[in-house]
């Protein structure tokens, strides 16, 4: 009767109808008393296993209308104000204001405090909470232990009760749980994936959003300064050294404006990162620190649309920064695309230049001693900063914007990914990774030759890959590749 989730008159009902005498409803009340601490005390257990295999867990709690399915109740627990932090990093006595501090405890606390504050706000207003009989928590302990243990679990709770396990129960719960495997055995094949994304359309493909960007329709054309184009340094400062790494700091300055937001990271800062830049992030009160100050810092989005929004207002703006081709971009670009913002970002970039290949073109190491930018703004214009701020980097590093540079310096920001559009020819020895990163700094993705190619065959080709200073060996490769995939 509990694992079915009836109640007396619902089992009766069945009984009846299966012309079964029925059996009195207060025999089957006191039978579920009496089993009731059995299912909970094995709930109880399961969940306690289901701790220890999950090893850091996490859960938020709501209340919803079982009718309506729409919030009838909701709370907020904070432990910080961010008047009272300004306030107290300044060394001053804080203004009266409405403080939103209302938590002092621990984070999990916060949770069930929360429900018990939605609950009783509800029976305060009259409305009936199901809490007060063991049935309703036999019920939801049957359903946990079916969510856990799979349906099998009635076994093991009749067993413990000293009841028979049930030769027949036994077989419908193997057979029930069986189901279940079977579905997610056959989701996991790529026979299934591949006709989902097929019924499903483009939409649901992956990484569609980073698709978007190419524009197929219009081939670039060589790039030649109009002398219209903005220079904007940018810098970022991270969690370690990886390309996964989070972001703590990003800066911009295009030599009026200076763009400095601090980022909230969602991993532990390495002690050396934190070392060389001087920033902390506690976890426990979501604070971050820059040389034990505090610092405001905001959630990645947020950042990164603010970001957006400070390049959109530059005419042609174009990159520069320090290494930014093996370090900075391809961060950037992963936050980007985590938040599909790479697109919106794609529209209002121009193209990057990397000076630290500027810096090795012009002087020779000899000479200078390393490529750095902390020895370069030392030597050159003879100023010493604070080199692992990104604030300092971006300010500093536009002092040396006299680097010459042309056209053939600029590539996309989206280079890597232009590059891997050509593994296929790679793979074959149609090209060199050489010649496809030549292409992609270029601005050309394979899609782009596919369309010349198409639109006027070999001639198509030749009067891109000649504008963009490639030779006819590389013509001839991309035409067999093209002529071989249509046949």
């Amino acid at each position: 009767m509990i694992n079915a989730g009836m109640g007396p008159s619902h089992v009766n009902n069945f009984l009846t109808g299966c012309n079964i005498p029925p059996v009195d409803a207060s025999t089957l009340r006191k039978k579920q008393k009496e089993l009731a601490p059995v299912i909970i005390e094995a709930a109880e257990a399961s969940c306690k296993e289901a701790q220890r295999e999950e090893l850091e867990c996490s859960g938020h709690a709501s209340l919803i209308g079982v009718n309506t399915g729409k919030v009838v109740e909701f709370d907020v627990r904070t432990r910080n104000c961010s008047i009272c932090q300004y306030h107290i990093g300044k060394n001053e006595p804080k203004p009266p204001h409405e403080c939103n501090v209302n938590w002092t405890g621990s984070s999990k606390g916060m949770e069930p405090d929360m429900a018990c504050s939605m609950i009783q706000r509800l029976a305060e207003d009259g409305y009936t909470v199901l809490w007060r009989t063991k049935s309703l928590k036999a019920r939801v302990s049957s359903a946990v232990m079916q969510k856990n243990e799979g349906y099998g679990w009635l076994s093991k709770v009749n067993k413990k009760s000293l009841l028979s396990p049930g030769h027949l129960t036994i077989l419908h719960g193997i057979r029930k749980d069986r189901r279940p495997k079977q579905i997610r055995k056959t989701q996991s094949t790529t026979n299934f994936k591949r006709k989902r994304l097929t019924i499903k359309g483009d939409t649901y493909g992956g990484e569609i959003e980073v698709q978007e960007h190419i524009d197929t329709e219009t081939i670039p054309s060589k790039m030649k300064f109009e002398g219209e184009e903005s220079v904007v340094v940018f810098d970022l400062e991270t969690t370690g050294l990886s390309r996964k790494s989070d972001i703590t700091q990003l800066a911009a300055f295009d030599g009026t404006t200076v763009f400095n937001e601090y980022v909230s990271p969602r991993e532990v800062i390495s002690p050396k990162v934190s070392e060389l830049t001087g920033l902390t992030f506690d976890f426990s009160c979501d604070q971050m620190y820059h040389h034990g100050i505090p610092v405001e810092s905001r959630d990645i989005q947020i950042v990164l649309l603010k970001f957006i929004d400070f390049i959109s207002k530059k005419k042609k703006p174009i990159l520069f920064g320090h290494n930014i081709a093996a370090f900075d971009i391809p961060i950037l670009m992963n936050k980007l695309r985590q938040h599909s913002l790479l697109s919106e970002f794609l529209l209002h970039i121009y193209g990057c230049i990397d000076t630290i290949k500027l810096a090795k073109r012009k002087f020779k190491t000899k000479d200078i001693g390393n490529h750095k930018q902390q020895t370069l703004v030392t030597k050159l214009l003879g100023i010493e900063y604070d080199a692992h701020n990104a604030c300092a980097d971006v300010t500093s590093l536009f002092q040396l914007e006299h680097f010459e540079y042309s056209e053939k310096d600029v590539f996309p920001f989206n280079a890597a990914l232009l590059t891997d559009s050509y593994i296929p020819l790679i793979r074959a020895s149609h090209i060199t990774k050489l010649t496809a990163r030549q292409l992609a700094h270029s601005g050309l993705c394979l899609k782009h030759l596919q369309l010349a190619f198409n639109r006027d065959s070999e001639n198509g080709l030749k009067s891109i890959l000649l504008e963009h200073g490639f030779n006819a060996k590389t013509v001839t490769s991309f035409t067999k590749y093209f002529t071989c995939t249509e046949e």
